[in-house]
């Protein structure tokens, strides 16, 4: 009996040994499941697949889908919401600019024509707010539409054929960097989006007579945009916080809806990318937006 009970002692080590290997092999794909989860970006709500799963934590997944379906429903109704009410306001506040621009052709005295002034520029200010936050709903909605090719030369051109007016008006020299074209697998209106928000942000943010250069390259195994400026920058300590919606920086003399860059790093992120701010390289001041997208993303 002695020399039984030393045979099994013995084999001890080994029902140890296999028992770990056992239970590290049925836990492996929870530890996949759980990566791939912590993986995703903070608008991914798809279901938690359910293959190769040991049948004891069924439950659990079942559960925490049905409440990822649940936050998915609440998300939509939140931006469905803010669309809605930005969509319903823009028509009262065109009526309204309307009205002040034909006021402004009537005979009036010299204080009231200062005050119809900044009457049309608040109203242009919430127009420019509304459009903004019907950005952000579009940018936090997936896209059904097929993600094709884009040819990044063609959105530069596009964007600063729409903002030359606002350059025009700060006397701001805007120039593209040459280089061969750059063509993305992403959707037209997420591209134009993040690249119009930062270059307005850049004209705004510019004094009169700076100037604003946008270039875009395949580096490192990463698709970069670049809009760089010679403004006063942004603060080393602010530029996390600047990303967050609403948030602009005090005393940048700018009265923007603070939105800008959110919804740049709305669309950037749900394309696996990052934006990232630094101090100008190619002037003495200045800020450097750097949009880096997955290289798998070039066409």
């Amino acid at each position: 009996s002695a020399r039984i009970s030393r045979q099994a002692l013995s084999l001890v080590p080994l029902l140890v040994a296999m028992t770990v290997l056992l239970v590290q092999r049925m836990l492996r794909p929870l530890a996949a499941l759980a990566r791939e989860v912590d993986a995703r970006s903070d608008t991914d709500l798809h279901a938690v697949p359910q293959r190769a799963l040991p049948s004891e934590i069924m439950p659990f997944v079942h559960a925490i889908n049905r409440l990822l379906a649940r936050v998915e429903q609440a998300m939509a109704a939140q931006r469905r919401f803010v669309a809605d009410a930005a969509h319903e306001l823009r028509s009262p506040m065109t009526a309204l600019s309307l009205q002040a621009q034909r006021l402004s052709g009537s005979d009036m005295s010299g204080d009231a024509q200062e005050r119809l002034h900044a009457l049309q520029q608040g109203i242009e200010r919430n127009r420019h707010l509304l459009d903004q936050l019907l950005a952000m709903a579009r940018a936090q909605e997936p896209s059904a539409h097929e993600a094709g090719p884009v040819a990044l030369q063609d959105v530069f051109r596009r964007v600063l054929e729409d903002l030359v007016p606002l350059a025009e008006a700060r006397q701001i020299d805007i120039g593209m960097a040459e280089g061969p074209d750059v063509r993305l697998r992403m959707h037209a209106v997420d591209v134009t989006t993040v690249v119009k928000n930062l270059v307005d942000n850049a004209i705004r943010y510019t004094p009169e007579g700076g100037q604003v250069d946008l270039s875009a390259c395949v580096k490192g195994g990463s698709v970069l945009i670049e809009i760089e400026d010679n403004g006063p920058g942004i603060p080393a300590s602010e530029r996390v916080r600047v990303l967050d919606a609403f948030y602009r920086v005090a005393g940048s003399g700018q009265a923007g809806s603070g939105l800008g860059l959110s919804i740049v790093k709305t669309i950037v992120d749900r394309w696996g990318g990052q934006i990232e701010l630094h101090d100008a390289v190619h002037f003495a001041t200045g800020l450097l937006v750097r949009v880096r997208l997955p290289a798998r993303l070039a066409q």
